[in-house]
């Protein structure tokens, strides 16, 4: 193992998610699997809040919950990216590498919504959250579990950036988990 790589066993992990030193911390898979099931759960809780029945227990209007569940979304997307940020494609398991890719879209979909300016939830800004926030939790559900086949991942993921991607560039390279 090189000198600047140290894995440290998960009893461990608390803050190692830094830089120091020239170091880069490196966790192990099973924490990266942990990390992202907690985060697809949070995703799923934020989008769960917008259904109709959730609504009446929260003391929020209806568009201020739409934005919350976005902010919760794009602010556990960013967290997943940023501790994914030291690792390198190669140390990634094929499955985080996709999950990455959709990340990385989501949070550049979310950063340039013109959502926070919104005052209904008819707002063309909410329906286009809506669809991204299935479409990402879907695709994340997908490529995330362990039953997928590879082909099957690759395949949501690709739908996925077509749907959300950049305009006029559908055609990510997904194997080489780039997203532009």
């Amino acid at each position: 193992m090189s000198d600047n790589v140290q894995v440290i066993p998960t009893e461990e992990l608390e803050n190692t998610h830094t830089r120091e030193n020239n170091t880069i911390t490196v966790f192990p898979f099973e924490y990266v699997e942990a990390l992202l099931g907690q985060s697809l759960a949070s995703i799923f809780h934020a989008i769960d809040s917008l259904k109709p029945e959730h609504q009446e227990r929260l003391s929020m209007t209806r568009i201020e919950n739409v934005k919350a569940s976005a902010s919760i979304v794009y602010m556990e997307c960013k967290g997943i990216l940023d501790c994914l940020e030291p690792y390198h494609d190669a140390s990634l398991n094929p499955k985080h590498r996709l999950i990455r890719v959709m990340l990385r879209c989501a949070t550049k979909v979310l950063e340039c919504s013109g959502l926070a300016k919104a005052r209904t939830t008819r707002h063309k800004e909410c329906l286009a959250y809506a669809r991204l926030a299935k479409d990402l939790l879907t695709t994340f559900h997908k490529v995330f579990h362990p039953a997928t086949p590879q082909g099957e991942r690759e395949d949501s993921l690709a739908q996925f950036l077509v749907d959300h991607g950049p305009p006029g560039r559908p055609q990510v390279e997904i194997c080489g988990a780039q997203s532009g």
